[in-house]
């Protein structure tokens, strides 16, 4: 008996998840550098080293993200051609010399 439905794991890679986790780490690093500001009574350097950090480490996180997924994608292609050149050769096996239906010479 089962009391709890099995949970599932949702995929946070998709189109609107990375644009949820932008907006949230860029707010939160924008509204830390603004109540940095505030409270030591400076100008908004803060608020633009916060923007500028928030922004630089998201796309550093993007970018090692897509090229390993590219990275397997590209190792999954080249697995399915290697099995489809070892498909056709066990269809198509090469002719040997002296073969039936080579020429003596």
């Amino acid at each position: 008996m089962k009391l709890l439905p099995q949970q599932t794991r949702v995929a946070t890679d998709d189109a609107l998840g990375m644009a949820i986790e932008i907006a949230v780490v860029m707010a939160l690093f924008i509204g830390g550098g603004f109540a940095l500001d505030r409270w030591l009574g400076m100008l908004p350097l803060f608020m633009i080293v916060g923007t500028v950090l928030g922004a630089v480490g998201l796309f550093t996180k993007h970018k090692y993200r897509y090229d390993e997924k590219m990275d397997a994608l590209e190792a999954e292609r080249q697995g399915a051609i290697a099995q489809r050149r070892a498909a056709t050769a066990e269809r198509n096996p090469t002719p040997r010399a002296g073969s039936v239906g080579e020429p003596r010479g």
